[in-house]
């Protein structure tokens, strides 16, 4: 036997237009000025959020000899950090605590270099996502810590969320 694809008692009930609401909810009118507000609220947030610059926050990796830091960027951030290379600190991270290390002097290439096989250490590479043959800009500074390897973030350094300089000051 064949079924069938609607059921007669609905298409029964529904024969008429005055029936359909019986059947649909209509949201009403009362509810749109709520619906109008929330999405209000919602796209203000993504404006805001979305129109943000100042948040600099940049994760990559670091190599120190003889006292001087080298980090790795992809050429994707050289805007960010040269509009606001006064404003910009490097910090270390150690124990998943950021230590500040360099956030004066610092200097960044004025081109981009492509990364060729074996011109840096393989874990900085593998630290600051980085790849052969990919552009990008060295940031140098000088700095007092034992030479070696550091994850490290590149922040603006008058960012309320990343100034701990405020709650050290007490």
């Amino acid at each position: 036997m064949k079924e069938k694809l609607y059921r007669d008692e609905m298409v029964e009930k529904l024969s008429t237009p005055e029936s359909l609401n019986e059947y649909m909810k209509v949201i009403r009118f009362h509810v749109w000025p709520i619906i109008t507000v929330f999405l209000l609220v919602v796209s203000s947030a993504y404006l805001w959020i979305s129109a943000r610059n100042d948040l600099l926050y940049i994760k990559s990796a670091a190599e120190v000899k003889g006292g001087v830091l080298t980090c790795y960027v992809k050429e994707e951030y050289y805007n960010d950090i040269i509009n606001n290379i006064d404003e910009i600190t490097v910090g270390i991270l150690v124990d998943n605590e950021l230590e500040d290390v360099c956030d004066n002097g610092i200097v960044i290439s004025e081109t981009p270099d492509e990364l060729q096989e074996g011109e840096i250490n393989p874990y900085v590479m593998h630290i600051a996502d980085l790849y052969y043959f990919e552009w990008m800009y060295e940031i140098k500074c000088s700095v007092d810590i034992d030479d070696g390897v550091y994850p490290v973030v590149i922040y603006r350094q008058n960012h309320s969320l990343f100034d701990r300089r405020s709650d050290n000051e007490d």
